[in-house]
């Protein structure tokens, strides 16, 4: 199984640390509200930032976690992907089944040079998300070549 490249962790830190950071500023403001109340001392000092800082490093350990997690293989009749934090799964598309292939980004993905590998089954769809460009054109190569799938220019 092969990793995808850092710009795909890249992205997935930063997109997680805005989540921390917004949760942390409001658990940081409530825990500063309600041991404003007494007198905020020391301990109260202590807790709020936890709650502040708590979240982030929350996110980027879980941003970690998943990118480790997030390998993918190419073999002679199918594409395998793993995910997962704390629970993985994988994934298994035999390229017969595939029908079409597309890869699309967001503004904030272009940045990062990330984006999503959406995959057309003849009964699913498959998203996978924030993977690098790089990547991603790899795969649709290899998907290309080894099914039906005709390749956009």
């Amino acid at each position: 199984m092969e990793h995808f490249n850092s710009k795909a962790l890249l992205y997935r830190i930063i997109n997680k640390l805005i989540i921390g950071i917004i949760i942390g500023l409001i658990l940081g403001f409530f825990a500063l509200v309600v041991f404003s109340a007494d007198k905020l001392n020391a301990i109260g000092i202590v807790i709020s930032l936890l709650f502040l800082f708590g979240p982030i490093v929350l996110m980027y350990v879980l941003a970690k976690l998943e990118y480790k997690n997030l390998t993918y293989a190419l073999d002679a009749s199918a594409l395998n992907l793993k995910k997962g934090v704390f629970s993985t799964f994988s994934t298994t598309i035999p390229f017969s089944k595939i029908t079409n292939i597309d890869f699309n980004q967001t503004f904030l993905q272009k940045i990062f040079g990330v984006g999503n590998i959406v995959i057309d089954q003849e009964d699913a769809q498959t998203v996978w998300s924030g993977i690098d460009s790089e990547s991603s054109q790899r795969i649709m190569k290899t998907i290309g070549e080894k099914s039906n799938v005709q390749q956009m220019k």
